[in-house]
């Protein structure tokens, strides 16, 4: 399997913690990094397609953020990559926007977030956010060591809808129209007055 597969677990630690710095920051060089994203976007075009039976290209999944589940919460990385800007979130009365970027700032997982999806628990898991461009923001933690942000559009207008046989359409009884109603209803009315005439004979 791949660098994320199911028995390599603690490979995807060790990377970790290789990648940190004396001071604890998550630092990988470019060429890790265009393998993890390479090999994360491959496996988001698979879930997006799971989720939404909607092929999405891979030109148009970017990369956004790597960072290590243990240094940086992943829910709290999440919450600091909703919005594509450097903007407080505006004041509202119930507060939860604001609510979550201040503790996500200050490393605390943030509440009012989407439920962590669990394909693999404590393997892979995932959840999906709406940026503030309107843009979908796919959070995946693999292994509990790595977190890896992407963005795309949604997949309602991403591409194609999933391929597949279309639906048999049950066999309906062959309805008969008005004009052959009428011509039926017109050879009846002869039938009948020339079995009349021929009972006139009769009597």
């Amino acid at each position: 399997m791949g660098p994320f597969g199911h028995g390599e677990g603690p490979l995807t630690q060790r990377f970790c913690q290789r990648a940190l710095g004396a001071d604890g920051v998550f630092r990988a060089d470019a060429a890790v990094m265009e393998v993890i994203s390479r090999i994360a976007t491959k496996t988001a075009v698979g879930l997006l397609f799971h989720e939404f039976g909607r092929i999405v290209p891979l030109t148009s999944i970017s990369l956004v953020a790597v960072e290590h589940a243990k240094n940086v919460d992943p829910s709290a990385l999440a919450e600091l990559h909703r919005r594509n800007d450097s903007l407080w979130a505006e004041v509202t009365p119930s507060g939860r926007e604001l609510e979550r970027q201040v503790l996500a700032w200050s490393g605390q997982a943030p509440p009012h977030m989407p439920k962590w999806r669990k394909y693999v628990p404590a393997f892979f898991e995932y959840m999906f956010l709406r940026r503030s461009n309107s843009m979908l923001l796919t959070v995946m933690k693999l292994h509990d060591a790595l977190t890896v942000l992407l963005e795309c559009p949604w997949p309602s207008r991403a591409g194609p809808r999933r391929k597949g046989r279309p639906p048999r359409k049950p066999a309906s009884a062959p309805v008969s129209s008005p004009s052959s109603a009428k011509t039926i209803s017109r050879e009846d009315r002869q039938k009948t007055k020339r079995s009349g005439v021929d009972e006139d004979r009769k009597i």
